[in-house]
């Protein structure tokens, strides 16, 4: 049997690198308050939002630049609703899709961009096809959908930039002082079990990997970094340095079904099957999962929507045996969890590929200093 190794985000923090959303919500504020404080900052240049009259607040206030603080400055002079006075510090959010995700961040909800991105898209052409409905005229609906559209696409262009710059820098503030964890690299490398896959006849009690494959969903390279790496590995989302690929995975929703009978090629720009042609990466995990039966391991990985159609693929395929979850704590294997079932037509298949959560273990943690 082989194994198929999933890593995601979790792994990345794991090492220590500021890699969540939030993170880059604070990233992007620092760099806003700096380039304000250094009249870099230019207004017209950002797409997503207005800062008006808040260096006048940073020095009233005597704020000094912090990049931990940044956030929650703008946090303060963030009014949305209210009205406006001449001269009155206040951060403006014309961005739709930025607006969602900021909001949720400052009431501490999780968020996910890429769902977001999907999320807006769909409104977008949910709210014009209501107003055709209401006044008949399918030709302006058609023209306010690809205008909006547009707009979003860029913005989320925007977006992805400043996150690539985040993680280019994490990334050298990692190899700056690299941590690893050899335990953590033994895994990989780990017998089957009998209790993981009642195939194994006790008496044999193990199986040892006959190839492992891994599958880095992260732009970053810290898992590459690893000494003891087997032969297979995909970057399956690009790197920061060759060709990321950021957007939105399922394919398989009624959703997706409304993106093409738009049948304009600007809603389907940011959909990820059609950047996953780039390269042979995906082909050549196809070709793993039909070469013979295998484990699917994970380790820091949510296995939420935005990836569904390359989920569903590992996860559904016959070839795929068992499902084990390298987790954080309960409640992260729990979620993971609600999260893998969504991608099983079948949720029969489902509880009998899940290795449960008595036979799973948490992922082996490097040692931050």
């Amino acid at each position: 049997m082989n194994r198929l190794i999933i890593i995601g985000n979790g792994f990345d923090i794991a090492h220590g690198l500021k890699s969540r959303f939030s993170d880059f919500i604070h990233f992007y504020f620092s760099r806003v308050w700096h380039n304000l404080t250094t009249g870099e900052y230019n207004n017209d240049k950002d797409p997503l939002i207005i800062v008006s009259s808040a260096l006048e607040f940073f020095k009233e206030n005597d704020l000094k630049f912090e990049v931990d603080n940044a956030h929650k400055v703008f946090k303060k002079i963030y009014h949305p609703g209210s009205s406006y006075h001449r001269g009155e510090p206040r951060l403006s959010i014309h961005s739709n899709i930025f607006k969602e995700i900021f909001e949720k961040y400052i009431n501490g909800n999780w968020f996910d961009i890429e769902t977001e991105y999907y999320n807006e898209l769909t409104r977008i052409i949910e709210y014009e096809e209501r107003k055709y409905t209401q006044h008949g005229d399918r030709v302006a609906a058609q023209k306010e959908k690809l205008k909006k559209t547009l707009k979003l696409n860029q913005e989320v262009n925007y977006i992805e930039k400043i996150l690539l710059e985040h993680l280019k820098f994490e990334e050298e503030e990692f190899s700056k002082n690299p941590v690893f964890c050899d335990y953590l690299q033994d895994c990989f490398y780990e017998n089957i079990y009998y209790k993981e896959d009642n195939k194994i006849e006790k008496k044999d009690y193990t199986l040892e990997p006959e190839k492992v494959q891994i599958v880095n969903f992260n732009y970053t390279n810290i898992a590459s970094r690893y000494k003891r790496l087997p032969a297979g590995y995909i970057h399956i989302h690009g790197s920061l340095s060759d060709n990321p690929i950021f957007g939105f995975g399922d394919d398989t929703s009624d959703k997706y079904k409304e993106l093409e009978n738009e049948y304009n090629n600007e809603f389907l720009r940011k959909i990820k099957s059609f950047k996953y042609l780039r390269n042979s990466d995906y082909k050549k995990l196809l070709t793993f999962i039909n070469s013979g039966d295998f484990q699917v391991h994970i380790y820091g990985h949510s296995c939420g929507v935005s990836d569904r159609t390359l989920f569903k693929q590992i996860f559904e395929n016959k070839r795929c045996k068992h499902i084990k979850t390298f987790y954080y704590d309960q409640k992260d294997f729990e979620e993971k969890m609600f999260e893998i079932s969504r991608h099983f037509e079948n949720k029969n298949e489902f509880l009998e590929k899940i290795v449960s959560f008595d036979h799973c273990r948490p992922m082996p943690q490097p040692d931050i200093p």
